[in-house]
């Protein structure tokens, strides 16, 4: 599920991205977070290794990381009738003229309204305005 990429640059400049699948899966209402289970937990072990290698030399420094949790209210989704019922009528509203026009040209097409008018003598003026 994750990936490391290192890349050293120079003596003491070793850098790292953890790279990992970000898809969340919700089970029982319960929502899989997979950045604290995956990519923390390999960004903290990376770390600690390149600070032993490169600072310490020693195996017995402690290494100690704490994560929080940014405080945020829970979110809430819009399951009102409103929430449900207004993209559609907004949706139906902005189909409606679309068809309509649709309609009229298919039907000038059928009945060859304007050729009609051409053959009568009238201009395309006359024909746009009925």
């Amino acid at each position: 599920q994750g990936t490391y990429v290192f890349s050293s640059p120079g003596y003491g400049k070793t850098t790292f991205v953890v790279g990992q699948n970000s898809t969340r899966n919700t089970a029982r209402g319960e929502v899989d977070r997979p950045q604290l289970r995956v990519t923390v937990p390999m960004q903290v072990t990376a770390s600690r290794e390149i600070a032993r290698q490169l600072i310490w030399r020693d195996e017995t420094v402690p290494f100690r990381v704490r994560i929080s949790e940014f405080a945020h209210p829970a979110f809430e989704v819009a399951t009102s009738f409103e929430g449900f019922i207004m993209p559609l009528f907004l949706l139906s509203c902005l189909i409606f003229p679309f068809v309509m026009q649709l309609t009229d040209v298919l039907t000038d097409k059928e009945y060859r309204l304007r050729q009609a008018l051409v053959a009568v003598g009238l201009t395309d003026l006359a024909y746009w305005p009925s």
